[in-house]
């Protein structure tokens, strides 16, 4: 029985993805948000467009039941402004 258990441990170890570091923003007001991707169709023209937004917890799918990537590093060119309002952040080009 002994060996039975130490199987079942040792495969859930192995089975565990090891999770990377979000990329994490502290705005002005010390609330953390992280940084998510995620490919829209536009009604328009039917181009699919990828935005760029910051949420509070590290999502995997949106509000509306769509794929949601959070993402570990800022993408080339981008960089983070903070609304000075709200204090929420948001991706701008350079």
């Amino acid at each position: 029985m002994y060996h039975i258990f130490f199987y079942i441990s040792a495969s859930k170890i192995l089975l565990t993805k090891k999770k990377t570091m979000a990329y994490k923003h502290t705005n002005e007001r010390g609330t953390t948000y992280y940084l998510h991707k995620q490919d829209v169709t536009l009604k328009s023209t039917g181009n699919v467009q990828t935005i760029y937004f910051f949420a509070k917890e590290e999502l995997t799918v949106s509000k509306k039941g769509n794929p949601v990537t959070c993402l570990d590093a800022l993408p080339d060119g981008k960089m983070v402004k903070e609304n000075s309002r709200t204090g929420l952040p948001f991706v701008k080009k350079k």
